[in-house]
């Protein structure tokens, strides 16, 4: 297998592109599902609310506070909260502790929240919680504990992990030369004049989204097809853990299943 590094980006959060090559569907598929279960992160679970004036219901306070990515220095300094000492009650090595207090007229964002631990903040302080109108107030607690994306969706480190095949070029020359075809990419990858190829960027077919267009557009001398052992794979993060990150932690999940898995078989085969 070989993976090269097509694109990448990062502002607020981290944008990749790889290619993965001499693999299969589904193992690449296995690397999708791992990113997106078997990683760690740190999000709100339980909210108490004690006063709340405005025009937003507690449930869906609840609900878009548990949607906030939470940034922490080193997830490992937490327990799951199953495999917690405390057994999940809660304690300082499976929970932080956030407060809100705030009186209108007043916007409130997730930085306003106050957590207990120094070591955990918002990965977005701009993102915009709810509105506190005049002589309203909102005053609650909020508890975060680390989870898998397996358990909920909203302990995933990802926001978009996706991938496709790798597309490639199939060009009938002579169809092209006897039909006098013309046709031009509107990305830019491809142009023919005449039944002659002037321009083609084959680097630049991961970003392809034509597919059938070539094939319509030039009556079948151009076809654009996706293999089945080479992958454009993409990834984003939710902005609460570097990419880097994510996708180590990602990969030891899987060769923590993978040991586990074949230590079990050995022991049965052997008994």
């Amino acid at each position: 297998m070989r993976v090269s590094l097509y694109d990448y980006e990062k502002r607020d959060v981290e944008r990749a592109t790889f290619i993965i090559e001499d693999t299969s569907p589904e193992f690449v598929n296995t690397i999708r599902r791992a990113l997106y279960t078997l990683v760690p992160t740190l999000r709100i679970e339980e909210v108490i609310i004690y006063e709340n004036d405005t025009p937003m219901y507690d449930e869906m306070l609840a609900h878009r506070l548990g949607l906030i990515p939470l940034k922490v220095d080193d997830i490992d300094q937490f327990e799951l909260p199953d495999l917690c000492d405390c057994g999940g009650k809660g304690c300082e090595k499976c929970q932080v502790r956030a407060e809100l207090e705030v009186e209108g007229p007043k916007k409130v964002y997730a930085k306003d929240l106050e957590f207990d631990h120094p070591d955990v903040e918002p990965a977005f302080p701009d993102m915009l919680i709810t509105e506190v109108g005049e002589e309203q107030r909102l005053r609650l607690e909020a508890i975060a504990v680390p989870g898998l994306g397996l358990e909920h969706a909203k302990w995933k480190p990802v926001s978009a992990v996706g991938y496709k095949g790798l597309p490639e070029l199939e060009i009938d020359e002579e169809k092209l030369k006897e039909k006098k075809i013309t046709y031009e990419c509107p990305q830019g990858i491809i142009k023919v004049k005449d039944g002659e190829i002037v321009h083609i960027d084959e680097d630049r077919l991961p970003e392809c989204r034509m597919y059938k267009e070539y094939e319509r557009a030039t009556d079948g001398a151009i076809k654009l097809k996706l293999r089945d052992d080479a992958f454009v794979f993409n990834v984003e993060t939710d902005g609460s853990m570097p990419l880097e990150e994510v996708l180590m932690r990602a990969f030891d999940a899987l060769e923590h299943k993978l040991k586990s898995l074949r230590e079990n078989l050995e022991e049965e085969v052997g008994e």
